[in-house]
């Protein structure tokens, strides 16, 4: 005879009992294990499993046996199948988003494909099809988000969305083949070209550094932001092919120039390189403190590729007035040609300035109709 699935005590019933008769919330709880309320209010309400890690952070807290808790979650998935659980294909895909949303963020991946799923079983097949995540989830973020990247020093400092967008740029690089094949030794080729085509800016700019790229067997591709994931660009190799992926954040030659120049000069030091990845995306980034030597190479050589030190050092001196500053360094700047946002960015960069009065000439000629989609 089935035994009943009542007769099965659920470890979140368990704990809620051990909570009420020491009187602790759930808020405090949540902050004495290290995780979020809606986190804790899954497990209690047995809607999330709950992970070895987690297990022993109970244990230490409680004193319930980690083993305990475990061995309970496992008799009662094992009796809720055993007794044809109406929902139990549902709820297995769900205990599996609950851990994969505990790495990435599912529903923002998901609203990244623009379509609507109507049951878990559909949400984590789509997982599966376009982002190749499942339960093995932590492995397979570790695997993607080695690679060299930019982002912001102040703002998206966020792991999981970093990991995230992280995630949606490697999908989305599946989809983008580049024409040539790629040779170490003609990097510093391309640069020069590169540097020509972002100082000219004119008519379609991305997509004529998209068809560059590609003759280089590079592939560059421009994503959506993904909220707190303040990343400007990220260089990785997949199948003997290098990846360049900046986000669609800005709208600004400056900006794209100097990303764009800091992910080629990646490539171009040896950093991004097939099987190998000296930059992962961890804790450490985040400090502010922090400073990286490949990172620092790659902004020296992109300041370099942009505007040489032998060039650079004629430049105007700097007035105690913004709009001047501009003045002098646009027709400085127009007499080599050399673009003035440019050039006005690497002289923010050095001093700190960035107050110079805005024109339709920062934008990038052509941004705003690339950007590179996943959809279902």
């Amino acid at each position: 005879m089935k035994q009943p699935l009542l007769d099965t005590i659920k470890p979140g019933e368990l704990i809620k009992i051990e909570l009420k008769e020491r009187r602790i919330s759930q808020k405090e709880f949540a902050k004495a294990v290290g995780v979020g309320e809606s986190h804790i209010s899954d497990i209690l309400s047995s809607r999330r499993r709950i992970t070895l890690s987690l297990a022993k952070k109970i244990e230490e807290l409680l004193g319930i046996d980690s083993k305990i808790i475990l061995d309970m979650q496992t008799a009662n998935e094992i009796v809720c199948k055993n007794n044809g659980c109406s929902d139990s294909s549902e709820l297995d895909a769900k205990l599996i988003l609950n851990s994969i949303d505990e790495e990435v963020s599912v529903k923002t991946l998901l609203k990244f494909l623009k379509k609507r799923f109507k049951t878990n079983v559909e949400k984590l097949e789509a997982l599966r099809h376009y982002y190749g995540l499942s339960s093995n989830v932590s492995v397979t973020v570790a695997s993607l988000t080695q690679g060299c990247y930019r982002k912001s020093s102040t703002t998206g400092m966020d792991k999981r969305m970093i990991s995230s967008w992280v995630v949606l740029a490697h999908a989305i690089s599946q989809t983008v083949k580049p024409i040539g094949t790629y040779s170490h030794e003609r990097i510093e080729e391309l640069c020069v070209q590169v540097v020509s085509e972002l100082h000219r800016n004119g008519p379609n700019l991305i997509k004529r550094l998209i068809d560059l790229l590609s003759l280089y067997g590079i592939g560059l591709l421009r994503v959506d932001k993904v909220e707190r994931a303040s990343i400007d660009g990220y260089s990785f190799f997949n199948n003997g092919i290098p990846y360049i992926v900046l986000t669609c954040r800005y709208d600004r030659i400056d900006n794209l120039a100097f990303t764009i120049l800091h992910e080629l000069a990646h490539i171009a030091l040896g950093h991004t390189a097939e099987n190998k990845s000296q930059l992962n995306i961890d804790r450490r980034s985040y400090d502010e403190d922090y400073t990286d030597a490949f990172e620092d190479q790659a902004n020296q050589y992109a300041s370099e590729m942009l505007i040489p030190t032998e060039v650079w050092k004629f430049a105007p001196t700097i007035s105690a007035i913004p709009a001047v500053i501009k003045s002098r360094y646009k027709k400085w700047a127009e007499s080599r040609n050399l673009n003035p946002w440019i050039v006005l960015g690497r002289l923010s960069y050095e001093t700190g300035i960035y107050k110079f009065p805005a024109d339709e000439s920062r934008k990038i000629n052509g941004g705003k109709e690339v950007c590179h989609e996943l959809t279902a």
